[in-house]
C-alpha cells in the first residue's frame, strides 16, 4: 500500500499521503512470517487533499448565536439550579 511501506514489531505503517490512491489487502500470517490467508487487493481508495490550517477553524463564531439562545441557556442553567436548590432543601427536611 502507498509509496512508502514501514515495518516494526509486526506492524507496517504507511505513510498515506493526501491526493493520493491506494489499494490494500489483508494478510494472516504464522510465526515464521509465512503468509496463511491473503485477501484480494481492494478497489481503489482515494485520500482528501491537504486539510484546511488549523488557524482558519472559528471555535466560536458570534454571528451563530442568537439572543433567544442566550435566554433560552440561561432560563434553562435558573431552572436546574432553583430544582436543585429545592431537592435540598426537600432532603433536609425529611430527616427531621
Amino acid at each position: 500500500m502507498g509509496p512508502r511501506m514501514a515495518c516494526r514489531n509486526g506492524s507496517c505503517i504507511e505513510n498515506v499521503l493526501p491526493g493520493q490512491a491506494f489499494r490494500i489487502r489483508y494478510t494472516l500470517q504464522d510465526v515464521s512470517g509465512n503468509p496463511l490467508i491473503m485477501t484480494q487487493w481492494s478497489d481503489s481508495i482515494s485520500t482528501k487533499d491537504e486539510p484546511a490550517s488549523y488557524v482558519s477553524i472559528q471555535a466560536w463564531d458570534a454571528g451563530l448565536r442568537s439572543g433567544s439562545m442566550v435566554v433560552i441557556t440561561v432560563l434553562l442553567a435558573v431552572a436546574v439550579f432553583t430544582l436543585i436548590v429545592g431537592f435540598a432543601a426537600a432532603v433536609t427536611m425529611g430527616w427531621r
